[in-house]
């Protein structure tokens, strides 16, 4: 019989909150009876779900092991090892983010046209960061024929930016 993601999850809560050590990627599969992904994907939810609660869910990265903390209960160990837990996730969320930013960024100036289907072209419009609005504008100008000193300070700006000017064309 196969078991739903929430059923899981919910499993992936009983299974830990018994666990005091902790568990390893293997023993908490094997709890489970499912295999890494199925466990992680499960893993993945049941924090979703026991966050609003005060509990942390998830992998520590110094002992490779799953826990989970329930954070008014916790001592200074406890808070700690939620602290690598939800860092660890950070990592992941921020390296994710960049990836997607980077894909994003060449995908409007390959085509022109913004993966958001409310906003046009432009991705930086929000953004406060000197960098991104230069960014934002060397790629809107790069659409442009510029001339003389105009066309020397994009391609300062470009390369400033470690953009080719050749992307546009």
């Amino acid at each position: 019989m196969n078991k739903s993601l929430l059923e899981l999850a919910r499993d992936v809560y009983r299974v830990l909150h018994g666990a005091a050590p902790g568990m390893s990627r293997e023993q908490l599969a094997k709890a489970l009876q499912q295999g890494d992904r199925q466990m992680r994907d499960a893993v993945a939810l049941a924090s979703e779900k026991a966050a609003p609660f005060g509990v942390v869910l998830g992998l520590d990265p110094q002992d490779e092991r799953y826990y989970l903390i329930e954070l008014a209960k916790a001592d200074e160990a406890g808070i700690a090892r939620a602290r690598r837990i939800v860092m660890y996730l950070r990592s992941y969320f921020e390296s994710s983010h960049r990836r997607y930013s980077a894909l994003a960024e060449a995908f409007a100036r390959g085509t022109g046209q913004s993966l958001d289907p409310v906003q046009q072209a432009d991705l930086f419009a929000a953004s406060d960061d000197p960098e991104a609005i230069l960014r934002s504008l060397a790629l809107e100008l790069m659409r442009v024929k510029l001339e003389g000193g105009a066309a020397r300070e994009l391609s300062r700006a470009l390369q400033y930016l470690g953009l080719d000017r050749s992307v546009a064309a």
